[in-house]
């Protein structure tokens, strides 16, 4: 894989806010500026980026209202596609192209409701001809030959996450979804079309047995699921009582979670049959992943031939790598010193450090704890380098520190 330098960094960001500026107005550059998706960091499975707030769903396990967010309807985000694409290239934090930040949608929303459906495209359209970025989006719903060709036409990479927890206790948890009859239609009607779906099962709730997990992989396989994301459930007082309204049996659950668990605190539930449940997709002939960032490295692969490793760089420390065919360690790029020491300075205007390189890891050595802890107070820079030059970054005090001035970039996003 080619390395993508901090230098490239502040000119293709340069290049794409300069393109955009060109026909959007100042009305519309104060909108996307000032909108959330211009400030927000990314999280481990990339920026979410929101084509609706509020879901009708409401499906029983759901975290968004603990959020904030309502159950009563989706309104569909106010920003145009192209003003979408000028907030996200004004965030500090996000990287442009293939090799970028990945941008799932689906987090607080279903991104294919009928009256989001237009939205939820035209960002991925304006997210493709602008910026080139990794897309994922997770859905319940069922998505149509029409819906399906319009998602072919977008050029960049899309993973799509078909989102089935459950077969026999789903009208349980899910009693406002499309039946899982629909959804494996999604599945047959994406790979007909040459997409890489993946049966996304999250969350993976403590009281569906085993044998119906067993279940909804199979049918996902044989409808043309070509791997599965096993994630872990988010609980809250809230979850555990619609829960029990819904008639759902709680006993299992209950095990796991801790008798403090305080009203609007959100705990991530690792269950115990997640191994079990990994190792039985993988006998049943399924791409067993962890994280849904390890489907978006997949997706790129499958679908461009191209290995550019996962941007949350888990294969570094093994707890979510899964040893995919991506094979992720073998494909990271090489990086210039030289640059990474440009980029340490320009973002966070220091110029008493040292760095050691290896293939997993960049090593900053500074002279005082004070200062460690004031690059570590700007973690979410951290993470962008890391993605950028694909290795986790370790602050250590001590080392042979550099004092070689440089002048500073001054591009306004990094001040």
């Amino acid at each position: 894989m080619k390395s993508f330098s901090f230098r490239e960094l502040v000119l293709r960001r340069y290049r794409i806010k300069s393109e955009l500026e060109n026909f959007l107005s100042h009305e519309s550059i104060k909108r996307a500026i000032n909108d959330y998706h211009a400030r927000r960091p990314p999280r481990p499975c990339g920026l979410t980026v929101h084509s609706a707030v509020g879901c009708p769903l409401r499906c029983n396990y759901c975290y968004i209202q603990d959020m904030g967010f309502d159950f009563i309807q989706a309104r569909p985000y106010a920003l145009r596609g192209v003003e979408l694409a000028y907030a996200l290239i004004s965030n500090k934090y996000f990287i442009p192209g293939l090799e970028g930040t990945y941008l799932p949608f689906g987090s607080i929303s279903e991104p294919f409701l009928s009256n989001v459906i237009d939205r939820t495209l035209e960002y991925m359209t304006h997210i493709s001809r602008y910026l080139g970025n990794p897309m994922q989006f997770s859905t319940k719903m069922f998505l149509s030959e029409a819906i399906v060709r319009r998602l072919k036409s977008i050029d960049a990479p899309i993973s799509p996450l078909i989102t089935i927890v459950a077969t026999r206790t789903s009208k349980i948890l899910e009693p406002n979804a499309p039946p899982v009859s629909r959804r494996l239609e999604s599945i047959r009607v994406l790979r007909a079309h040459g997409f890489y779906p993946i049966l996304f099962l999250r969350p993976l709730i403590p009281g569906v047995s085993l044998e119906e997990i067993e279940e909804v992989i199979e049918v996902s396989k044989e409808a043309g699921a070509i791997g599965v994301v096993v994630g872990n459930l988010r609980v809250t007082q809230t979850i555990l009582s619609r829960l029990k309204r819904a008639g759902f049996n709680l006993s299992e659950l209950l095990k796991v979670i801790p008798r403090t668990l305080k009203e609007g605190q959100q705990l991530s539930i690792a269950y115990s049959l997640k191994d079990e449940v990994l190792r039985l997709a993988k006998e049943k002939g399924l791409i067993a992943l962890k994280s849904a960032c390890c489907a978006n490295a997949l997706n790129i692969f499958l679908s461009k031939g191209v290995r550019v490793p996962c941007a949350n760089v888990c294969y570094v420390e093994k707890v979510f790598c899964t040893n995919c065919p991506v094979e992720c360690e073998k494909h990271i790029p090489d990086i210039e010193l030289e640059d990474v020491s440009y980029g340490i300075r320009n973002l966070f205007k220091i110029n008493n450090f040292s760095i050691n390189i290896t293939k997993r890891y960049i090593e900053i050595y500074l002279p005082s704890k004070s200062l460690r802890n004031r690059l570590r107070a700007k973690g979410h820079l951290l993470r962008m380098l890391s993605t950028l030059y694909r290795r986790k970054i370790i602050l250590k005090v001590g080392g042979s520190c550099c004092r070689t001035p440089v002048e500073f970039i001054t591009d306004i996003t990094y001040k």
